[in-house]
């Protein structure tokens, strides 16, 4: 799941994407309202969490602007702002949910949840699909009632795959809401493993091993993942290497003309 923090307070800001990276999330920033209505409005997230009092254009405006484009994307309003008439503007103009800092980190995260099943139209924290059950809480997987041993990331893949298979779960059809801005070049590399997850899902959905199979195929797409980040960073060293080789090039030329 892509979740946006629009926070201009920059440990704050560095503090709720980091917590947020390690329950599983993607996470875009931005550190203005106007970066953060651009991001908002070239993006799906999956939530937003806005602050209020931001510099270049206020939260009040940001969430205005959404709503006025039809975006439905859940918007989690964090602010300092605690009064009564706050909140009620708040939730009146179209955010989701309201909270006050200081907080607790495991209620924003509690609330972060919610907001996200409200959306996708699952009041409750467990979620089947098909065979699989995903509790969205404890961050658990079960196919056939046996529990599934993934990391953060191959949950958060897990999860999204065997939906996007049987068009049920997140709202989000696109695959970007699976990476953060760092990491959208997997797109392409997602969609091929998504087929591959529907594929190994069909086939083994009526053997009692296919838990231990599915946990299998995660551990088979993080190798291919890693792959690709070799690959990336190969291709990084040699377009270096090459962009010097021509710059010491061009000035060996330019001395030999003088």
């Amino acid at each position: 799941m892509r979740v946006l923090v629009v926070e201009d307070e920059p440990d704050l800001l560095r503090g709720l994407v980091q917590s947020l990276q390690e329950e599983g999330y993607a996470v875009d920033q931005a550190a203005d309202g106007l970066e953060g209505l651009t991001k908002a409005e070239m993006w799906e997230y999956d939530a937003i969490v806005l602050d209020l009092m931001l510099p270049k254009m206020g939260g009040w405006d940001v969430l205005a602007r959404l709503r006025g484009a039809k975006k439905k994307t859940p918007v989690l309003i964090l602010t300092a702002r605690d009064k009564v008439s706050d909140r009620v503007r708040g939730l009146d103009a179209g955010a989701d949910d309201y909270l006050v800092k200081p907080f607790a980190l495991h209620e924003l995260l509690a609330r972060l949840r919610a907001i996200i099943r409200r959306s996708s139209g699952h009041a409750e924290a467990t979620i089947q699909i098909g065979d699989v059950v995903v509790d969205t809480a404890t961050k658990s997987v079960k196919k056939f009632g046996v529990a599934v041993a993934l990391t953060a990331r191959e949950y958060a893949l897990g999860g999204i795959a065997g939906a996007a298979s049987r068009q049920a779960h997140y709202p989000n059809r696109d695959y970007d809401h699976l990476f953060d801005e760092a990491t959208t070049v997997f797109r392409t590399w997602w969609k091929f493993t998504s087929r591959t997850f529907a594929k190994s899902s069909a086939g083994n959905s009526s053997r009692p091993g296919a838990a231990r199979d599915t946990s299998s195929m995660f551990r088979s797409l993080r190798w291919r993942l890693q792959a690709w980040h070799a690959l990336i960073l190969l291709l990084v060293i040699v377009g270096m290497g090459s962009t010097l080789y021509l710059q010491i090039r061009k000035a060996r030329l330019e001395r030999n003309r003088r």
